[in-house]
C-alpha cells in the first residue's frame, strides 16, 4: 500500500512550503511519520522566525528548544518587541482579566483589545496561532513520540504572553515600550538561553524601555514627570539581572563584554551613565555589589549623569544593608541626593528612623549647610526637621513605598532633633552663637506651629544658662500667630504656651494686644485662635480692651474673617463700635465679601438701619461683592435706588459674572426697563452682551422690553447682530415681542435680511424671526419705499432665505400694492423700476442675477405641475400656484425677460417652462415686441453702451426666431395694429441725429437682415458688430 513517506523528499519539501497556513504545516510535523517530521519542522520555523513575539513567547517560558530552532530558522536575536505599555501594565491587566478564568490561554482567546478592528483581527489571529503551534510542535523533540498529544491545552506557566500587540521589528519602534530576547532571558535568569541568543549574534548591550519599572533616583522635594517619557531609562539586560537578583547571570553578561554602564542613549545620547554597581545598591544586591566592587568597579563613590552615587541609590531605595557594605569599603556618608546631602534629605521626607542611622555612622551634620539653597532659604539639618515634609512628585511607582517609609518614622522626629541638638552644642563652643544658629529652627518650628521642637530648642538652650530675653521670644511669638499654616486643632495654641512658658517676665499691656492685634489680623482659618485670645488675655489680670487702641481690633478681625473672635473679643471687655465706626466695618465686611461678618454686624444694635440702604447696596454690586449684595437684597434694601449718573442697581447686577443678585432684584421688584443715561444701558441689553441666557429669560419673564426705548439700542437686534440665538428665540416668543405693534414685530424681517454674510447663524436667526409672534412673511416696508422681505432677499442674496420665507409663508407672486385703474401701458417701463409695483420673481428677473431666480425658482417652480413633484419640497403650495400664475404674470416675466435680455437669465426661464409664445393680455405684445420695448427702457441707463445694447437685443431676437417652441412670428400684430417687424425696420432705418438711435441701428443693420419676409441673421453680422461696437451680449 502506497505511503505519503515514499514521495521524494524534495517533493514534500516543496508541497510543505506552498502551504499559507502555520498550523497545517505545525499539523505535519506532529503527523505520524518521523520522515515528514524532520521535513516540515524547519518549515515551520522558517515561516515564524521573522515574527519576535514568537521569540520573546518561548524565552519567557524558557522553552531553549524552540529558540534553539528559530536562531538556527534565522530568527533575528536583536529584535526589539515593540509595546504599547510597559511590561508591569500588560501583566496588571492581563491578571485582572484572568481572574477566574481557566488559564491565560482561555483570556487570549476571548479577550479583545478596543483597538483591535477587524482589519488587524486576521494577522492577530494569525500570530496567536503561530505561538500556539510552536507551544506543540516543541514537546515533540527527538526522544519524543511523535503521536503524542500536543499540551496547548494545558495551563501555561508564563508570566507574559502577546495577545494583540503589534511588532513593528528592529527598524521602526511604534511604541514607547520595547525590549529584546536577551533582556526577557535575564529577567529569568536563563543562562543557558542567554548562552544561545549570544552564541548567535544577539548583542550584550541592547536597550529597553519600559520592562523594567526602575526610574532613575532623584529627590522626590521637586516634581518629575510620571509615565513612560522620553526621559525614561533604557535598561540594558545586565540591569535587568542585577535587579532580578540573578547574579550568575550577571557575571555570565560581564564575562561576555558587558558595560558595567546599563543604559543606553537610544534618544537620549550616552549622558544616562547609570552603572552595575548603582543598580546593585538600589537592589539590595550585597553579593553582586560586592562581586563588582571586587572585579569591575573599585570605585565605590563613582556618579552617575545626575551626580548621585551607589550610596545615594541605595538610600533612594531604602537599602540598608547595601549602604553598610558601602561604608565599610569606604563610602562617604555625605552623598545627595537631587540638592540635598542625604541626612538632609531624610529629615525633610520624615524619615527620621534613617536620620538618626545617618548620625549613628558618623554623618557630617553641616555638610552642605553653605551651599545648599533651597529656593531663598538656606537651610540645615535641624532646620530641615522642624520644616513640613516636602511632596510635589506625582503619583509613581514608588510613590506609595515611600509614603509608607515617611508615616513609620515620623514619630521619631523629637528625637532627632535632641540628637542634632547636642551635636551642635558639642560642635558650637560659643552658646551666643548656638543661639543665632538655631534661630532659624526656632522661626521655623513656631511658623509651622510645631510645639515639641519649639519645646525642645528652648529647653535647651535654657539648660545651658543662655535663654532667650522677653524681647527675643517676642518675634517668634509673633511668627506663630501671624502664621498663614492652617495647623491640626491645637499646634497652633500649645506653641503659643510653649513660648509664653520660657518667658522670663511677663508680657506688657502693649505686648498682649500686639499679640491680639495679630490673631485677628491673621486670615487663615486656624482652629484655635479664639483660646489663643483668651490664653493671651489671661496673662495679666489689668489687661482691658475697652482703651481706644483697642478698638482697632474690630477692624482686623472682620477685615480678616475672624468673626469668631469678635464675641471673644466682647466678653474680654471690647467696646461696641459706635455708629461711625459700624460704618466703616460694614463697608469693610462688603469690601471683603464676608456675609458671615455682615450677618454678626446686623445683631448689634443701629446696624441695620446703616446697613439696608440703597447707596451700600448699590457699592455692593459696583463692586461685584455678590455675596454681601444678595444678603442685603434678603435683609430688606431698597431695590429701586438710582445713582448720581441714574444707574440702577439691577443694571449694576446684570454686569456681573454671578447672576445671583440680578435674580433677586428682579424677586423683590425691580423694574427690568429702567436704564441709567447711556442709550445702550439696560438690563436685557447687558444681558444680552454677555449672551446669558439664564438672566435673559428672568428679565423678559419680568416684563422687559425687548425693542429698547426711544433712541436706545433694541437687545433683540443686539442678539441678531451678535448671533446670540438661545436670546433670539427667547425674545421673538416673550409677551414683549407680541404685545409690539405689526410694523415694529416685521421690521425684524429687514434686520435679519440685512446681516452681514458671515453673521454666525444668520439663517438660524431669520428662522426664528419668521417663527416670531405676529410677524408676517408678506409684509410691506413702507419706509424702504413699499418692499417686501422676499424683496429685500433678492436684494441681498440669500439661498437660505428664499427656503425659509416661502416656507413660512411668502409669496415670490404677490405685488405690494394694488395698481390703480387708470394705469395705461406707458408705464410699464417704470413699473420695472419702482418694486412696490412688481413681484418679488419679476423684480428679480429684471436686476437681479441669474442664480439668484433659480434659487427661487428651485423653491417653488413656475410650473404647477413641477410643484406636486417629489423634487419640489414644498408640493402643497400648486393649487395656490394655480391661482396666482394668471396669463398677465406669466406676460409680466416674458416682458421682464424680454427688458433685461440677458442670454443666462433666458436660459434660467426656459429651464423653468416659462411659455415665451404668451401674448400681453393688456395690449397683444409678443416676446419680439418687449424686446423692441427693452431697447427703449436702456435710454435710461445711461452706463451702458448703445452698441452692446443693440447687440443683446438682435441676440434675442434671433434666439426667438430661431426655434418654433417660441411660437413667434415678427409680422404678428398688436392690439394697436403694429408688428415686431415694423418696430424693428424703425429701429434698423433710424435716420435720426440722436447718438444712442444711430448706434443701435448700425448694429443691427449688420446683424440682422430685415425685409418684407421677415427678420434673419445677417452672415458674419455677429463677428462684424463685435469688431465695431463690442457688441456681444452679457
Amino acid at each position: 500500500m502506497a505511503s505519503i513517506c515514499d514521495l521524494p523528499p524534495e517533493l514534500l519539501i516543496h508541497v510543505i512550503q506552498h502551504l499559507d497556513q502555520v498550523k497545517d504545516i505545525s499539523a505535519l510535523s506532529r503527523s505520524g511519520s518521523r520522515f515528514i517530521h524532520d521535513i516540515a519542522t524547519p518549515i515551520l520555523y522558517s515561516h515564524v522566525k521573522d515574527v519576535p513575539d514568537v521569540l520573546c513567547w518561548a524565552c519567557d517560558e524558557g522553552r531553549i528548544d524552540t529558540v534553539r530552532r528559530l536562531l538556527v530558522a534565522g530568527a533575528d536575536p536583536n529584535a526589539r518587541w515593540a509595546q504599547k505599555q510597559r511590561r508591569s501594565a500588560t501583566l496588571m491587566a492581563m491578571s485582572d482579566m484572568c481572574f477566574g478564568a481557566g488559564s491565560m490561554w482561555e483570556w487570549r482567546s476571548m479577550h479583545q483589545r478596543p483597538e483591535t478592528d477587524a482589519m488587524f483581527e486576521e494577522d492577530r489571529q494569525a500570530r496567536d496561532d503561530d505561538i500556539d503551534e510552536l507551544y506543540a510542535t516543541d514537546s515533540d523533540d527527538d526522544d519524543s513520540d511523535p503521536d503524542s498529544e500536543s499540551d496547548l491545552d494545558s495551563e501555561s506557566g508564563s508570566e507574559f504572553s502577546s495577545p494583540g500587540y503589534d511588532s513593528n521589528g528592529d527598524e521602526v519602534i511604534v511604541d514607547k515600550c520595547f525590549w529584546t530576547p536577551l533582556h526577557i532571558a535575564a529577567r529569568w535568569g536563563l543562562d543557558d538561553i542567554i548562552e544561545l541568543l549570544l552564541h548567535h549574534g544577539a548583542t550584550v548591550n541592547p536597550p529597553s524601555r519600559g520592562f523594567c519599572d526602575c526610574a532613575f533616583a532623584t529627590d522626590s522635594t521637586t516634581k518629575t514627570p510620571s509615565g513612560v517619557t522620553h526621559s525614561t531609562p533604557l535598561w540594558t539586560p545586565l540591569h535587568i539581572a542585577i535587579c532580578y537578583g540573578h547574579e550568575s547571570t550577571a557575571r555570565l553578561l560581564l564575562s561576555r563584554g558587558a558595560s558595567i554602564v546599563v543604559t543606553r542613549g537610544l534618544d537620549e545620547g550616552e549622558r544616562a551613565k547609570v552603572t552595575a554597581l548603582h543598580v546593585a545598591c538600589a537592589a539590595g544586591a550585597v553579593s553582586i555589589a560586592h562581586f563588582l566592587v571586587e572585579n569591575h568597579q573599585p570605585d565605590v563613590e563613582v556618579k552617575d549623569h545626575h551626580g548621585q552615587t551607589p550610596l545615594s541609590w541605595a538610600y533612594f531605595t531604602g537599602m540598608w544593608q547595601s549602604i553598610d557594605f558601602l561604608v565599610e569599603n569606604g563610602a562617604t556618608l555625605n552623598a545627595r541626593l537631587g540638592l540635598w546631602p542625604l541626612l538632609k534629605h531624610a529629615c525633610i521626607e520624615y524619615r527620621f528612623a534613617e536620620a538618626l542611622r545617618f548620625m549613628e555612622l558618623g554623618v557630617d551634620v553641616y555638610a552642605g549647610d553653605e551651599e545648599v539653597q533651597y529656593l531663598e532659604v538656606l537651610v540645615s539639618a535641624l532646620r530641615c526637621c522642624c520644616r513640613p515634609k516636602y511632596w510635589r512628585q506625582e503619583v509613581k511607582h514608588m510613590d506609595f513605598y515611600m509614603a509608607l517609609r515617611a508615616k513609620r518614622q515620623k514619630h521619631l522626629r523629637e528625637r532627632a532633633v535632641e540628637v542634632l541638638l547636642k551635636e551642635d552644642l558639642r560642635t558650637i563652643k560659643d552658646l551666643r552663637f548656638v543661639k543665632q544658629y538655631w534661630n532659624a529652627p526656632l522661626l521655623e518650628a513656631t511658623f509651622y506651629h510645631q510645639p515639641t521642637v519649639v519645646a525642645l530648642l528652648l529647653k535647651t538652650l535654657q539648660e545651658r544658662d543662655s535663654a532667650y530675653t522677653k524681647a527675643g521670644l517676642l518675634p517668634f511669638l509673633q511668627c506663630a500667630l501671624r502664621s498663614h499654616v492652617e495647623s491640626p486643632r491645637g499646634a497652633l495654641l500649645d506653641t503659643v504656651q510653649v513660648i509664653l512658658a520660657s518667658m522670663p517676665e511677663n508680657l506688657t499691656k502693649n505686648d498682649i494686644l500686639q499679640a491680639i492685634a495679630s490673631t485677628c489680623g491673621n486670615s487663615n482659618k486656624q482652629k484655635d485662635k479664639e483660646a489663643v485670645v483668651r490664653l493671651l488675655s489671661e496673662q495679666r489680670d489689668d489687661v482691658t480692651l475697652n482703651a481706644k487702641a483697642a478698638q482697632k481690633l474690630w477692624f482686623k478681625a472682620i477685615g480678616n474673617g475672624n468673626i469668631n473672635l469678635c464675641k471673644t473679643l466682647l466678653d474680654k471687655g471690647l467696646k461696641p463700635p459706635s455708629r461711625k465706626e459700624l460704618g466703616s466695618l460694614i463697608s469693610k465686611a462688603i469690601a471683603a465679601d464676608s456675609v458671615a461678618a455682615l450677618e454678626y454686624l446686623s445683631t448689634l444694635k443701629g446696624a441695620s438701619e446703616i446697613m439696608l440702604t440703597g447707596p451700600r447696596l448699590y457699592k455692593a454690586i459696583s463692586e461685584k461683592k455678590a455675596h454681601c449684595a444678595v444678603f442685603l437684597i434678603d435683609q430688606g434694601a431698597p431695590v429701586d435706588y438710582r445713582s448720581p449718573t441714574g444707574e440702577t442697581c439691577l443694571l449694576q447686577a446684570s454686569m456681573l459674572a454671578n447672576n445671583t443678585p440680578a435674580l433677586k432684584l428682579l424677586e423683590k421688584g425691580a423694574d427690568p426697563n429702567v436704564c441709567g443715561d447711556n442709550p445702550t444701558d439696560t438690563p436685557l441689553l447687558l444681558a444680552t452682551i454677555k449672551r446669558d441666557e439664564q438672566l435673559v429669560d428672568e428679565l423678559l419673564q419680568h416684563g422687559a422690553d425687548v425693542h429698547g426705548q426711544e433712541g436706545r439700542a433694541s437687545a433683540l437686534a443686539c442678539a441678531m447682530y451678535t448671533g446670540f440665538l438661545d436670546g433670539v428665540r427667547s425674545m421673538v416668543y416673550s409677551a414683549s415681542f407680541a404685545e409690539a405693534t405689526e410694523e415694529k414685530r416685521n421690521s425684524y424681517i429687514a434686520t435679519a435680511l440685512t446681516l452681514p454674510d458671515d453673521a454666525w447663524g444668520m439663517a438660524a436667526t431669520f428662522n426664528y424671526i419668521l417663527n416670531g409672534l405676529g410677524v408676517d412673511p408678506n409684509c410691506v416696508f413702507r419706509e424702504m419705499g413699499g418692499i417686501t422681505p422676499m424683496h429685500l432677499a433678492v436684494i441681498r442674496p440669500r439661498p437660505l432665505a428664499f427656503d425659509l420665507l416661502i416656507r413660512n409663508g411668502a409669496d415670490m407672486h404677490r405685488r405690494p400694492c394694488l395698481e390703480s385703474d387708470d394705469d395705461d401701458d406707458d408705464d410699464d417701463a417704470d413699473e420695472m423700476i419702482n418694486m412696490s409695483k412688481t413681484t418679488p420673481l419679476e423684480f428679480a428677473i429684471r436686476h437681479a442675477a441669474p442664480s439668484t431666480v433659480r434659487d427661487m425658482l428651485n423653491q417653488l417652480p413656475l410650473s404647477p405641475e413641477d410643484a406636486e413633484s417629489e423634487d419640489c419640497p414644498y408640493p402643497w403650495l400648486a393649487d395656490e400656484l394655480r391661482e396666482a400664475m394668471t396669463p398677465q404674470l406669466r406676460a409680466d416675466y416674458v416682458r421682464a425677460a424680454c427688458y433685461r435680455m440677458k442670454p443666462p437669465m433666458f436660459a434660467v426661464l426656459i429651464d423653468s417652462k416659462l411659455d415665451f409664445s404668451i401674448r400681453d393680455p393688456r395690449n397683444g405684445d409678443t416676446a419680439l415686441h418687449m424686446v423692441c420695448g427693452g431697447i427703449r427702457e436702456y435710454t435710461r441707463e445711461p452706463d451702458w453702451e448703445p452698441g452692446k445694447v443693440a447687440g443683446r437685443a438682435a441676440e434675442a431676437i434671433l434666439m426667438f426666431l430661431g426655434e418654433k417652441r417660441f411660437g413667434q412670428d415678427p409680422r404678428v400684430e398688436n392690439d394697436e395694429g403694429v408688428s415686431a417687424l415694423q418696430l424693428v425696420r424703425e429701429l434698423v432705418d433710424y435716420s435720426g441725429d440722436e447718438f444712442f438711435w444711430k448706434e443701435v441701428a448700425e448694429v443691427l443693420g449688420m446683424m440682422l437682415i430685415v425685409d418684407d419676409d421677415g427678420i434673419r441673421e445677417r452672415p458674419e453680422g455677429h463677428d462684424l458688430a463685435l469688431a465695431r461696437f463690442g457688441a456681444v451680449p452679457s
